[in-house]
């Protein structure tokens, strides 16, 4: 059975400060573990300050940083699937976050269409941890 974890970049906002695209994406696996030991792996070797942040953002994390932890990410056997709106060119929603959830449900659709077993574990927008 795959295990595919599901995060966004960018954000649902039309504003002058909000970012063009909306983007999804999926890690599937079979073995999470692997993921995990990416980013441990990547997490030690940062210097004290940065190895205590949550969370990884890639827009404030050094590229360099960022680079190395996918080059150890294609090392391993997993698939990332992606799902990318481009704001400006779509009609504005009802809710902003309505964009978001048609996006997640993309992805999610494309993730049961590839593998016939999947767990999915989403981003805490909606989710516990």
């Amino acid at each position: 059975m795959k295990v595919a974890i599901v995060d966004e970049t960018g954000d649902v906002g039309r504003g002058s400060l909000a970012s063009r695209y909306l983007v999804m994406a999926a890690i599937a696996t079979d073995n999470i573990e692997t993921i995990r030991r990416v980013v441990t792996r990547t997490r030690k070797r940062l210097d004290k300050r940065r190895r205590d942040i949550p969370e990884f953002k890639a827009f404030k994390t050094d590229p360099r940083v960022i680079r190395k932890l996918l080059a150890h990410l294609a090392e391993t056997n997993c698939e990332i699937l992606i799902a990318v709106a481009c704001k400006p060119d779509l009609l504005p929603r009802a809710e902003a976050e309505d964009l978001y959830r048609e996006l997640c449900a993309l992805l999610v659709s494309r993730c049961v269409d590839r593998y016939n077993q999947v767990t999915l574990i989403l981003d805490r927008r909606y989710t516990d941890p």
